[in-house]
C-alpha cells in the first residue's frame, strides 16, 4: 500500500475497529471494453488509493485505504448479481436499476467488475453514451466492517486501512466520490485566499507539491458566494459530493418538477392571463456533508 510501511503480517497484529458503515469510491471503465451485443462493459472499482475521509462523530480528518489482500474483500454480493444503479439510488424506484454485475475479481492490484446494462428501450440513450465515451464515471458503494490504524511513525494525519469490506453496488455517476470534500465555499472576502490555496503558482517549481499542499486540497472546486459576507468575512465551508452523503435535499410536489403555469384567455380584453406557481421545499438532512471553519 502506497505510503504505508506495513506488511500483511503486521496488519493482522494491529487493533481492529469493528463498525459497519457505508462508503463511496470512484471507479472507471476499462478502455474499449464496451460489448454492443451483450451490453457489457468492464470497470475497475478500486485500485488501492488512499482517500481523505472525516469521522463525523469527532470531526477528525483521516485517510482511508481499502486492503486488497486475500480475505479482505467480500465479493459474493457482486458475483451474485448486485445492482448497477443510477447515482447510488438504492432506495428509489426499481427503474433506478440500470443493470447488473455479472462478475467481480481482483487482478494485478485492482478490483474489477463486469457490468451488463439492461436492454430496456428507455436505456438506449445510456448505452449509446457509454459506447461514445460520454458517460464514463462510475462509483462503488461498499460496507466497511473492520479497520486497522496504519499511521506511520512521525505522521500526524491518521491513516486507516479497511481489512474487511464488501462492495454492494456500482453506480453510474456524473461526479464520482473520490474524496471526502470536493467544494470549498467562501465569501467574496476570501476569494483570493481560496484561489491561492487551491491553485498556487509557486508549486510549479516544487518537485513534491503534495508535501506543500495536499493533493485533495488542490482538487477542491472553489465556490464564491457573496451572501456569506453579511454573516462572516472569515468563515468558510467544505462540502462533499451528494453521491457520498445527501446533505441538503430538495423536492417538488409530485408531478410538478418546476414552475407550474396556468393560462386563461381574456374576454373583456384581447389577451390572456398567466399564473405561475412554484411548490418547492429544501432541508438539511445530514450534517456530515458540510463543515464550517470560523476562520481567523
Amino acid at each position: 500500500m502506497e505510503g504505508i510501511e506495513t506488511t500483511t503480517a503486521e496488519l493482522a497484529q494491529l487493533p481492529v475497529e469493528r463498525e459497519i458503515y457505508a462508503e463511496r469510491f470512484a471507479a472507471t471503465f476499462e478502455p474499449d471494453s464496451w460489448d454492443e451485443g451483450g451490453g457489457m462493459v468492464t470497470c475497475w472499482f478500486y485500485e488501492g488509493s488512499s482517500v481523505p475521509r472525516c469521522d463525523y462523530r469527532t470531526g477528525e480528518q483521516y485517510d482511508l485505504t481499502l486492503s486488497l489482500d486475500p480475505g479482505a474483500v467480500r465479493l459474493d454480493r457482486l458475483n451474485n448479481g448486485a445492482p448497477v444503479c443510477d447515482n447510488h439510488d438504492t432506495y428509489g424506484s426499481i427503474t433506478s436499476q440500470l443493470g447488473v454485475v455479472r462478475k467481480a475479481w481482483i487482478q494485478n492490484g485492482k478490483a474489477y467488475a463486469q457490468l451488463q446494462i439492461s436492454p430496456r428501450t428507455d436505456l438506449a440513450g445510456l448505452r449509446a453514451d457509454i459506447k461514445a465515451g460520454i458517460i464514463r464515471n462510475v462509483s462503488m458503494g461498499a460496507s466497511i466492517y473492520a479497520r486497522n490504524e496504519t499511521t506511520p511513525t512521525g505522521v500526524s494525519r491518521r491513516q486507516m486501512t479497511a481489512v474487511d469490506w464488501e462492495p454492494f453496488e456500482i453506480s453510474f455517476t456524473m461526479v464520482p466520490a473520490v474524496a471526502g470534500a470536493v467544494t470549498m465555499i467562501v465569501p467574496t472576502s476570501l476569494e483570493t485566499a481560496a484561489l491561492q490555496l487551491i491553485a498556487p503558482i509557486n508549486l510549479v517549481a516544487t518537485t513534491t507539491p503534495a508535501a506543500v499542499i495536499p493533493e485533495w486540497v488542490r482538487t477542491l472546486t472553489p465556490v464564491v458566494e457573496p451572501r456569506l459576507d453579511a454573516n462572516s468575512s472569515t468563515a468558510w465551508y467544505l462540502a462533499t459530493t451528494p453521491t457520498l452523503i445527501d446533505t441538503v435535499e430538495y423536492c417538488y410536489l409530485e408531478g410538478q418538477d418546476g414552475v407550474y403555469i396556468e393560462t386563461r384567455q381574456g374576454f373583456d380584453v384581447d389577451g390572456f392571463e398567466v399564473k405561475a406557481r412554484l411548490d418547492f421545499a429544501a432541508a438539511a438532512i445530514d450534517f456530515r456533508g458540510l463543515q464550517k471553519n470560523a476562520g481567523a
